[in-house]
């Protein structure tokens, strides 16, 4: 059994001069994975409803693992099933909150949506608002996301968040934006609980971005962009140029 992990945002799915767009080959090459008696997941830092607002139909994820890694779920005849979850106490929460909220765009993912706070947050991204954090609907956070100014102070929050509420979660850079989560949580382990659930006997992994270290170091074979930061490159064992060049390569390997 292979079972393949992909992240979504600048992997499947890319944004280029206000462009979002996938590429046709890729779709192709996760049906024909599948059909071939793979199974195909989706990796990545939105929450389930979030990720599943924006798939485009093109192919149909076996599982999702979302929110960085604290959830892994699957979806079959529209009915979601949490197979495992791990949350962020809402007092942390709140905490991390009030100390950051003046700093960048803030995200709370509570019962599987993206929550943005006081009208704040790119609409294409925010399914729910609230005018406050109290005004959440349960304490339910699986994680939450900063959008700042650049790719230093992203650098930047993310250690010191680390460094002052460390006991609790763990910040993970990707580019501009931190992701959020329950401390010893990550892609890395979400992959392994994956490879367990699964019964597999190769997990693969590809991303692009720094977030996406700790699966291409958890992943059996791993797999990233010749365009990728050299920081990620180094801990990925094959760089191509597309998800359907690393599928073609999983498919080889015995």
């Amino acid at each position: 059994m292979k079972v393949f992990a992909s992240d979504f945002d600048g992997t499947l799915r890319f944004y280029e001069n206000g462009r979002i767009f996938s590429y046709d080959e890729d779709s192709r090459a996760v049906r024909s994975f599948q059909q071939n008696g793979g199974l195909f997941g989706i990796c990545t830092g939105r929450p389930l409803d979030g990720i599943l607002a924006v798939l485009d139909g093109s192919f149909v994820p076996d599982f999702y693992l979302v929110s960085s890694g604290a959830v892994l779920a699957e979806v079959k005849n529209g009915k979601k099933e949490i197979i495992r979850e791990s949350t962020i106490p809402l007092s942390i929460a709140k905490k991390i909150y009030n100390q950051f909220k003046d700093q960048g765009i803030f995200y709370f993912h509570d019962e599987g949506k993206i929550y943005g706070i006081g009208g704040r947050g790119e609409p294409s991204l925010v399914q729910a608002s609230v005018d406050d954090a109290d005004q959440l609907p349960a304490d339910h956070i699986t994680g939450l996301s900063i959008g700042t100014a650049s790719v230093q102070k992203a650098a930047e929050t993310a250690a010191f968040i680390n460094a002052a509420f460390g006991e609790y979660v763990t910040a993970f850079q990707n580019v501009e934006y931190l992701d959020i989560i329950r401390v010893g949580q990550s892609k890395g382990t979400a992959v392994q609980a994956a490879k367990q659930q699964y019964h597999a006997d190769l997990i693969f992994g590809i991303g692009d971005s720094f977030n996406d270290i700790p699966m291409l170091d958890a992943a059996d074979v791993s797999f990233t962009f010749r365009s990728s930061p050299p920081e990620v490159r180094a801990h990925a064992d094959h760089e191509v140029d597309s998800v359907a060049e690393a599928l073609a390569i999983a498919e080889r390997i015995k």
